[in-house]
């Protein structure tokens, strides 16, 4: 299990009828699994802008498709490799807010039993 993060964006609510973007991702993966990217304040997934990025090397990943359903948008985006990624979401309306996810050995998962 693992915690899910969420960050809104700060700044106050705008002329008309704008919900405040929020961004829902876990805070680690195992490397080569699929982090789930959840955004809520956009029902249209072609209005968002979304990246994943390396840390360590800057690089980008390739984009993943949104999709909206449920009142929300999702994006399905796997993480290649160990690291750590920061994820980046925004629209031309609101500020962009940001959340990190470290990707982690799957070999490695800690163990509560174990006396080590």
């Amino acid at each position: 299990m693992c915690a899910v993060l969420r960050q809104e964006d700060p700044a106050p609510e705008r002329a008309g009828d704008v919900v405040p973007l929020a961004l829902d991702v876990a805070d680690s993966v195992a490397a080569g699994g699929t982090l789930d990217i959840v955004l809520n304040g956009v029902a249209d997934p072609t209005a968002i802008g979304v990246r994943v990025v390396d840390v360590a090397t800057g690089l980008a990943l390739p984009r993943a498709l949104p999709v909206a359903r449920d009142g929300r948008v999702t994006i399905r985006q796997i993480l290649p490799v160990e690291g750590l990624f920061r994820v980046l979401a925004g629209t031309g309306e609101q500020s962009p807010v940001s959340r990190l996810v470290l990707a982690t050995d799957p070999s490695a998962a800690f163990d509560p039993t174990d006396p080590k």
